[in-house]
C-alpha cells in the first residue's frame, strides 16, 4: 500500500505485516495462522500469489484493511492431493500509530468461513466511488463470495453461484476485475477464462463468457486488463496474447504478442506468468522463477502489437519469484491515451515479423506457424533449405490460427522461410533446427 504520492507505507509477505522501515510492523506479526504460518512463514513467505489484498477504509483517511486467506491441504473430488482456504480474514492497520508508522489494530477477524481458492481475492470499487466490493471465489465450484466494505466496516458476505464451475487445481491462475469496474475475469489453465459481467451497484455476477486456452506451459498463469478495460493480457508461460473484450467473439480476437526467446535471465530463460497493471497505467508481467527482470506491455490500451510489448523491460534489483502486487484498481474513468500507428513505425517487434509467428525458434522435431492477424488473401508458409529448395509447405488460409510443422528428419542448422500470397513474398524469416 503506498499513500496518494505514491509513498510505500506497507506491505506483507502473507506472513507479516512490514512497515515504511521494512521492519515488523507493531503487531503486525503472525497476521496468517494455520499451515501457512507453520509450513511456509519459516522461510518468510507464504508462497501465495493473489492470496491478499489491502484497501483504505472507506472515509477514515489513516485508517487500511488488509484481507487475507489461509491454506487447509484438502481432497477433493477429483483433485486430491489440492487444498484451499479456510478462512478469509481481515487486519486493521492504523497508520497513526508508532510516530507513522503505523500498528495492526485489530488482527486476524473472520470475513468469510468456508472453503474457498487459495489465491484470487479482488476488490473492486463500489458504483458510489467511496465503498468496495471483496470478492473470494469458493473452492471447486461456481459461487463466489462477495462482501461489501463500508464506512461502518465489513459487511456479511452474499454467495453467488453462477456459470460453468471450477473443478480442478484451483489454486492456480489469476483473477482481477476491469478498470470501470464493469467484469470480473478468472483464468487458470485447467478451468480456462471465465469472464463475467459485474454489477458494482449491487456487486453480482451475470452473463459469463468462457472459452479454453490451449498449449499453456505451466499451471502458474496471469492475466489482466488495460487501463480502457477493453484489451485482456493473459501470459501463458509459453504465449503472451491479447483478447478484445468488446470483440463480439473474444476467443476470435487473440493475437499472439511474443512467445520466449530463451534468453538467460540471468541463469533460466524468462517465460510469461502473472501480471499487474499499474498505476503509470502499463502492465507489467513476471518472468518465472528466479528472474532479474520483468516484462512491459508499455501502451496496452492499444491493439496487437501496437500495445508495444517488451521483454524484459524493467530491470529489478533482487530476484523474483513468479508474484506480482495483487492492487486494486483505484481509478474508474475511462482510459483515453491515443493509439497513433506513427508512434511504432521505429518500433520493432518481439517477435521480429508482422503477421505470422513461429515458436519455438530453436525447434527440435516441432514448430508451431501462428497466423497473428486475419491474413487479406489465401497464404502459404514454405521452408527452405540453405540451397533454396523447399522442403515444407503448409497452407495458412486467412484466419487468426495455428498450424504445426514436423521437423522430423531435418538436420541441425539454419533453414529459410517465407509467407507467400499469390505468389509474391510478404514475409520471410529464420528458423534454427536443433538436435
Amino acid at each position: 500500500m503506498s499513500d496518494s504520492d505514491g509513498k510505500l507505507i506497507f506491505y506483507t509477505s502473507g506472513c507479516y505485516v512490514v512497515n515504511a522501515a521494512h521492519e515488523i510492523m507493531e503487531n503486525g506479526d503472525s497476521i496468517n495462522p494455520g499451515q501457512i504460518q507453520q509450513y511456509d512463514c519459516p522461510y518468510g513467505s507464504s508462497n501465495n500469489p493473489g492470496g491478499a489484498i489491502a484497501i483504505p477504509w472507506p472515509d477514515s483517511p489513516n485508517l487500511y484493511l488488509l484481507f487475507i486467506n489461509d491454506y487447509q491441504a484438502t481432497d477433493f473430488p477429483g483433485d486430491p492431493g489440492g487444498g484451499c482456504s479456510r478462512h478469509l480474514r481481515y487486519n486493521v492497520i492504523d497508520m497513526t500509530k508508532d510516530g507513522g508508522l503505523g500498528a495492526v489494530t485489530l488482527k486476524n477477524q473472520i470475513a468469510i468461513e468456508d472453503s474457498m481458492s487459495v489465491n484470487s481475492i479482488e476488490a473492486c470499487r463500489h458504483a458510489n466511488g467511496r465503498d468496495w466490493w471483496i470478492l473470494a471465489p469458493k473452492s471447486h465450484s461456481n459461487c463466489y463470495f462477495i462482501t461489501l466494505v463500508t464506512p461502518e466496516g465489513v459487511g456479511i458476505p452474499q454467495k453467488i453461484c453462477t456459470g460453468i464451475p471450477f473443478n480442478k487445481f484451483d489454486v492456480a491462475g489469476q483473477a482481477c476485475f476491469t478498470p470501470d469496474g464493469k467484469k470480473f475475469i478468472r483464468f487458470n489453465r485447467n478451468n480456462g477464462l471465465h469472464i463475467y459481467e459485474f454489477n458494482n451497484i449491487e456487486g453480482s455476477l451475470n452473463n459469463e463468457q468462457w472459452l479454453m486456452i490451449n498449449n499453456l506451459g505451466s499451471y502458474v498463469v496471469g492475466a489482466s486488463v488495460s487501463p480502457n478495460s477493453r484489451y485482456l493480457y493473459i501470459g501463458g508461460v509459453s504465449v503472451l496474447l491479447q483478447y478484445d473484450l468488446q470483440a463480439t467473439d473474444i476467443a476470435a480476437s487473440r493475437i499472439l504478442l511474443a512467445v520466449p526467446d530463451n534468453f538467460p535471465d540471468p541463469f533460466v530463460p524468462s517465460v510469461f506468468t502473472l501480471s499487474a497493471l499499474a498505476p503509470d497505467g502499463k502492465i507489467y508481467i513476471t518472468s518465472g522463477t528466479s528472474n532479474l527482470s520483468l516484462h512491459i506491455i508499455n501502451r496496452p490500451d492499444c491493439p496487437g502489437l501496437y500495445s508495444l510489448p517488451e521483454r524484459r523491460g524493467l530491470a529489478l534489483s533482487s530476484w523474483n519469484y513468479i508474484s506480482v502486487p495483487n492492487i486494486p484498481s483505484f481509478r474508474d474513468e475511462p482510459s483515453n491515451s491515443p493509439c497513433d500507428s506513427m508512434i511504432v513505425q521505429t518500433y520493432t517487434p518481439l517477435d521480429g515479423r508482422k503477421d505470422v509467428v513461429v515458436f519455438p525458434n530453436p525447434a527440435n522435431d516441432r514448430a508451431t506457424v501462428f497466423v497473428n492477424h486475419p491474413l487479406p488473401e489465401e497464404a502459404i508458409w514454405v521452408l527452405y533449405d540453405q540451397p533454396g529448395t523447399a522442403i515444407r509447405q503448409i497452407e495458412l488460409g486467412t484466419r487468426v490460427e495455428e498450424h504445426a510443422v514436423s521437423l522430423v528428419g531435418l538436420s541441425s542448422g539454419f533453414y529459410f522461410y517465407a509467407v507467400m500470397m499469390e505468389g509474391r513474398i510478404v514475409q520471410q524469416g529464420k528458423l534454427v533446427v536443433y538436435r
